[in-house]
Parts: structure tokens; sequence; C-alpha cells
């Protein structure tokens, strides 16, 4: 699903979001949907930017009496009432921004970020330095280097977004419920939850029943808030076999690891 919206309106966002458009990725051809649907959205948001009706499609061919007459009728005219449109920020979790904007440093390469040089190998550039002074600060990768990379692969294998007015990849942010909510919180809060059932916070003759006892604290707390509850805590879903403590998005979603957190 592909929404935009407006930031300078005090509705939620769920009010004032526009949807773009929806497509399964079982109906999607493998490096040729995405695209086309982002070029088109690129070239709508810039007509919005130029606070004019477009002459052109997004392909480029004028709009004349034998093609759209009525687009050529408006083409140039003014468009949302004089108002323009300006760039703001392209947010969506990893996967998206993978795909979205063509990377090639990612989570699954080696070279694991595309807006510096951290390496998954080589010592002095690992990822997992993120000290104040760490020299990954010191070589971060600027918009205009991102985009003149972009430019030197054949253009099927440059991001849509490099078009759009006023885009800058250090406006590209991963939403907070992906990294956050469904990332990060689900490694902590079972961590947590793990430690606190170790140390006998809960009562039980073992581990499983003071999860038991645990949940029932939990429960009592969501009814207070006012909050849905998760599932009843199985040590077994939460701490797999050789496998760190998590939840999974079937024993905690987003808001509910958002809730144990707090």
């Amino acid at each position: 699903m592909l929404l935009w919206g407006p930031v300078a309106v005090k509705n939620l966002t769920l009010d004032s979001r526009i949807q773009f458009t929806v497509i399964q990725y079982a109906h999607e051809v493998e490096g040729k949907t995405l695209s086309a649907l982002y070029k088109v959205l690129v070239w709508s948001l810039n007509a919005l930017a130029s606070g004019r009706f477009p002459t052109y499609d997004h392909l480029g061919r004028e709009f004349d009496q034998s093609y759209y007459p009525a687009r050529a009728k408006l083409g140039g005219t003014l468009l949302a009432g004089g108002y323009r449109g300006v760039f703001a920020e392209l947010r969506g979790d990893w996967k998206y921004q993978v795909e979205s904007l063509c990377l090639t440093k990612y989570y699954n390469t080696n070279e694991c970020c595309h807006l510096c040089r951290a390496h998954k190998k080589i010592a002095r550039r690992w990822y997992t330095r993120n000290s104040r002074d760490s020299v990954l600060r010191n070589n971060l990768i600027t918009h205009r280097a991102f985009r003149d990379e972009q430019r030197r692969r054949p253009i099927d294998q440059q991001s849509p977004f490099l078009n759009l007015v006023g885009f800058d990849i250090w406006y590209c942010l991963v939403g907070a419920m992906h990294c956050l909510d469904l990332g990060v919180y689900q490694s902590l809060a079972a961590s947590g939850l793990l430690f606190a059932v170790q140390k006998n916070v809960w009562p039980g003759a073992n581990i499983q029943e003071r999860f038991y006892h645990a949940h029932v604290h939990h429960k009592e707390w969501c009814k207070v808030k006012a909050y849905a509850p998760c599932p009843p805590f199985i040590h077994s879903k939460l701490c797999p076999a050789n496998n760190y403590p998590g939840f999974t998005q079937q024993t905690a979603k987003a808001a509910a690891t958002n809730h144990l957190m707090e």
C-alpha cells in the first residue's frame, strides 16, 4: 500500500493520509511493477510541487486533442488552488526502502548501510560501533554521493525517487512502528520479561508458572489502561530453543509490544 499525506494539518494521520494505490505482492512483476508505480507517483508529486496541472504524462508524452484532451485543456493551469506541495519525507520499513530506493547496501549485505560505511566483517567499520567517537560518524554519505552512485547504474537500476523535486536520501526515515514496535521492542520486551521471571518477580514453582502469573499481572494492568492484553505468555514460544527471546506478531503486535515496554 502506498500512502501520501500532508504534514501541515491538525488531523490524525489516519484521517489525513491519502491512499495512492494498493497492490498484492502475488500480482507484482519483479523489477517492473513497483518501478512503474513509483514513476507515476513521482510525476504526480512533481506536478503538485509545480503548482500546475501537467502538460505531459509520466512517460513524457504530451497531452493533446487526440491524447487525453481533457487533460490537455487543464495543462499549465493552477493546481490545488495555487498551493504547492513540498517533499517532506519518505517513510517506510526497511524492506520497502530497499525496494523503492534501489539500495545495494542494506541489512543482508556486508556493507549494510546506505548512509555510512558500516560493515559486518571489517572490524574498524563494524556496524555495532555507535559511540560518539565512532569512525562511522566521520564518513556519512551525502545525498549528492548517493545520487551520483545511483546515476552510474543502468537506468532500470536507479530509484525513480531521484527525480522527485526536493528529494533527499536523509529525509527517508524508517517507520517507528516497524523499527521499534515490530523490531527492537519484540526482543527487548521478551528479554526483560524473561529476566524478571528468572528473578522470581512473580510466584511459581517453575518458570512456566511464573510466566502464567506474569500474564495475570499483565492483564490486570491492561484492564486499568484500557489496553488489549497479549495472549498467554508461553515459555517455549517466547524463548525458542537455541535462539534469543522474542515476541512474534502472533504473540504481540505493534501496539502490544509498545504497551509491554511501557
